[in-house]
């Protein structure tokens, strides 16, 4: 098991069989089943946020597939960020001095917008 930030990566085992028909031009279509072995809760847990979004598992699968192809490789980052403090990692202490930190600067209109955290925040795990 792989453990980055809060995110656990487990070993899985992927199967794929493909079959060939023919599409009403005569032309080879190639259909692909791919199954994979997750955890109950995570399965559950994704597919309930692809349900609200209206988009099927297979469409997050195939545009996956499509991005490796695009991208010659894995289209996100799977390294360990060097500087991540866990709450488990600091005291009470200087959590709660990081606390206050950040309520000082937002009286003092030192925060910065959701849209600039998040792209600061993508900056940092590029």
């Amino acid at each position: 098991m792989l453990i980055l930030g809060n995110i656990k990566i487990y070993q899985f085992c992927v199967a794929i069989s493909i079959t060939f028909t023919y599409n009403y031009t005569g032309v080879y279509m190639k259909n692909a089943t791919v199954s994979v072995r997750v955890e109950h809760d995570i399965k559950q847990a994704a597919e309930s946020v692809l349900e609200k979004l209206g988009v099927p598992v297979s469409v997050v699968i195939n545009s996956l597939y499509r991005q490796i192809i695009y991208k010659s490789g894995i289209p996100f980052s799977l390294s360990i960020p060097r500087d991540v403090k866990t709450l488990d990692s600091i005291s009470e202490a200087e959590f709660d001095a990081m606390l206050m930190e950040g309520y000082r600067e937002s009286l003092e209109g030192k925060g910065m917008s959701v849209e600039e955290a998040f792209k600061e925040i993508e900056r940092d795990f590029q």
